[in-house]
């Protein structure tokens, strides 16, 4: 099985579960925080990029997988979520 992967720099790359080197941002651990806190606070896109201070496109975007979030959103996003930023690279 592989697991589609982002690179730190944004480079989309599959990487097979157990290859060794530096960690990479999942899109998938990333997403399904954030489809968890929607569901379970009952919160749309819009209020979920309002608590965040991100546009609702750029919400959108990384709920779709198709950009990574920086530094600063990923650590608000993080903060609001109850994890670590570290919790979304594996």
């Amino acid at each position: 099985m592989t697991v589609p992967t982002v690179t730190r720099a944004g480079h989309r790359q599959v990487k097979k579960p157990g290859e060794g080197g530096e960690p990479q941002f999942s899109f998938w651990l990333f997403i399904e925080a954030l489809q968890d806190a929607r569901g379970g606070e009952g919160m749309s896109p819009l209020e979920l990029a309002n608590e965040m201070g991100a546009s609702h496109e750029a919400v959108a975007r990384w709920m779709a997988g198709i950009a990574v979030p920086k530094a600063g959103y990923l650590k608000r996003a993080s903060q609001l979520l109850g994890k670590q930023p570290e919790d979304f690279y594996e």
